[in-house]
């Protein structure tokens, strides 16, 4: 796609599209705005509490994520050269790298297990 005559603007493009998806997770995480579309009635007020937690770290988590595979989308598609292009994973281990890249890419993973868990509770409990 890089090769295409508007290669580099179209990669660029999504890959802005997917850090405003990634934004939108962490607005709708911090705003705990998914609470609007399960039905947590039935629960107690213990599981109630902590379903939306899960759903509150979960979201930003996978936002956060989304916005670095964005950034790092874009980023690759403008600095793009063919013999020097690492890969995912040369991404993620340039990232493993940096002084708070293990806290990051800890946190990020432990994020997608709460939101993991959150999608089962709302796999049940969604309002239909």
């Amino acid at each position: 796609m890089l090769a295409w005559p508007a290669g580099r603007v179209i990669v660029v493009a999504i890959g802005l599209i997917i850090i405003g998806v990634g934004v939108a997770g962490v607005v709708k995480g911090l705003k705990k705005s998914f609470n609007e579309e399960i039905d947590t009635s039935s629960m107690s007020p213990v599981a109630r509490k902590g379903v939306a937690r899960l759903g509150q770290v979960g979201y930003i988590a996978k936002g956060v994520a989304m916005g670095v595979v964005g950034g790092l989308l874009s980023y690759a598609a403008l600095t793009f050269h063919r013999q020097k292009a690492p890969g995912l994973d040369g991404a993620l281990h340039a990232m493993l790298a940096q002084p708070l890249g293990r806290f990051l890419l800890t946190a990020v993973a432990l994020g997608f297990v709460a939101f993991g868990l959150f999608a089962m509770f709302e796999s049940r409990y969604r309002r239909m």
